[in-house]
């Protein structure tokens, strides 16, 4: 994984942002951004911009949750942006 500790963030609905992300990310470990807190996918994919910016060349991740739902968010949009 190209990381200095075997620490990695899982993706956390509500808190699981790109900034909390790059910073698990520049310490060390390897940051996840749960995509979904993004909202709409055009937020998603300034986000996922974000983080690789923040990151700096370190590894991140980008978790997408797949749920059952009556109104299920726009998967195959998220999944495009990943």
């Amino acid at each position: 994984l190209s990381i200095e500790h075997p620490i990695v963030m899982g993706g956390m609905t509500g808190v699981g942002t790109a900034q909390l992300a790059a910073a698990v990310s520049l310490a060390g470990g390897l940051g996840i951004m749960a995509i979904h807190n993004s909202g709409k996918p055009e937020q998603a994919r300034k986000d996922v911009q974000l983080l690789r910016k923040l990151c700096n060349g370190k590894p991140f991740g980008v978790n997408l949750t797949i749920l059952p739902s009556f109104d299920p968010p726009p998967y195959d949009e998220y999944a495009k942006i990943i």
